[in-house]
């Protein structure tokens, strides 16, 4: 425990100076730790990146479910306006609606 907290605090300096003094060993240590510790990085990345990638797949699925629950009552309540309305009235009234909507489209640009 005591030689982690050492190696932890000191690091640094203990790399420096096993590689001023030509101890070859102790470098190696220094070098395979700092390996180490760069490819745990590199790991965590990695790991994030495919956690990112989950998350998005399931806001994705959420989406689509909710858009196609939101699709279904659409197709229900135009099937009941299909039923209760004359299919003249119902074409009368888009046709007025799509000109009111170029209408906007146009005033807005």
């Amino acid at each position: 425990m005591i030689l982690l907290f050492l190696r932890n605090t000191e690091w640094p300096y203990a790399k420096k100076q096993a590689i001023k003094q030509g101890n070859k060993e102790g470098a190696q240590i220094h070098a395979q730790d700092a390996i180490r510790e760069k490819n745990q990085a590199l790991n965590c990345l990695k790991m994030a990146s495919r956690i990112d990638a989950v998350s998005s797949r399931l806001e994705t699925a959420v989406r689509m479910n909710n858009l196609s629950t939101s699709m279904a009552g659409v197709v229900r309540g135009m099937s009941t306006g299909l039923q209760s309305m004359d299919v003249d009235k119902m074409a009368a009234t888009m046709d007025k609606f799509e000109s009111q909507f170029e209408d906007l489209d146009v005033r807005t640009q």
